[in-house]
């Protein structure tokens, strides 16, 4: 049979035998979801003891199941994982990790119990899909069994039509093909599009994942390379348009004194669109000499908006850290 729906069925087994959690009924919306972040568990993990992360530098996806959905959540997996500092591998290359999510989404509360389940290691990359857009993505060629204990995991309801999601990101070793990392998160979201609900659950799931070490974008030297003092994820806000989102600023920031804000989703920078852009891709084009101007293009509340922002010194920015 093949792994991977041998893998999706697996987890559907679980998901069959998930019980549920009932929460008073409430007409306030925003109301309910800060009582979902006071009830909710702290997102959990678990990393190996033989974990080698200290030389994992590169990595690919597979997917969990053949579900629509699918190539877009990996992309996401992605972007997250390369936004940590890891390079994606691609052709022929050898990935250090293979990485894998599980999306579980519900209009209703959902508990993920402390389980166990099994799972298919990673022995050498095998090309299945090549999406367009979404990129080609790798899946386990070993037949090697692994027991994965997943910790426990729940959120409360949410005003309908709020979905409710618990990812479960899987890491392990190529080399091996043994399990190193395993993470959980939830979300809610108004969006009904697991899609849109899901990357909020599988960001908290990488969370405590650990960043390269070192971090592999050293700052160009000053005054040579230039910043905006912008942090961004990838995201999408309709499950098929992905764009760099602003999520924060530097204490120095040209791009917020210009009038960028939170929130701002990037589509353009010097007149080139960054729509599906990866994150390395995007902060390629975000990066510039110092002194240079970048002409950005975004979305706020759905307006069109443009900005001339001036590039800064990067040390001037950052300092001796590796963000943007």
């Amino acid at each position: 049979m093949n792994i991977t729906r041998r893998f999706a069925s697996t987890l559907f087994c679980l998901l069959g035998f998930l019980p549920m959690i009932g929460c008073g009924p409430t007409t306030d919306a925003a109301k309910t979801r800060q009582e979902q972040f006071e009830l909710t568990a702290p997102p959990s993990y678990h990393q190996s003891p033989h974990a080698r992360f200290a030389r994992y530098k590169t990595f690919s996806v597979f997917p969990f199941s053949e579900e629509p959905m699918d190539p877009q959540l990996l992309f996401f997996l992605r972007n997250e994982l390369e936004r940590k500092g890891y390079t994606f591998a691609t052709g022929s290359q050898i990935a250090d990790l293979m990485v894998t999510q599980k999306l579980f989404a519900s209009g209703e509360p959902i508990v993920l119990p402390p389980a166990s389940f099994t799972s298919f290691a990673a022995s050498s990359p095998t090309a299945v899909a090549n999406f367009p857009v979404w990129g080609a993505y790798h899946a386990p060629s070993s037949t090697d069994a692994l027991d994965l204990n997943a910790p426990q995991t729940f959120i409360a309801s949410v005003a309908p039509p709020a979905i409710n999601s618990v990812a479960l990101v899987v890491a392990y070793d190529h080399r091996s093909g043994k399990e190193v990392w395993h993470g959980t998160g939830r979300s809610n979201s108004d969006n009904p599009d697991g899609r849109v609900s899901g990357q909020f659950a599988i960001a908290e799931a990488l969370t405590p994942f650990p960043h390269v070490k070192p971090p592999p974008r050293a700052p160009p030297p000053a005054p040579e390379g230039g910043a905006l003092g912008i942090r961004v994820g990838v995201y999408t806000a309709d499950g098929t348009l992905y764009l760099p989102t602003i999520l924060a600023f530097a204490s120095i920031s040209p791009a917020r004194d210009a009038g960028i804000k939170t929130n701002d989703r990037i589509t353009a920078v010097n007149g080139v669109s960054l729509a599906n852009f990866t994150f390395h891709d995007a902060m390629a084009l975000l990066h510039g000499l110092a002194g240079t101007i970048a002409n950005i293009d975004v979305l706020r509340d759905n307006q069109p908006m443009s900005f001339k922002i001036k590039r800064l010194p990067w040390r001037d920015v950052w300092g001796d850290s590796p963000e943007e």
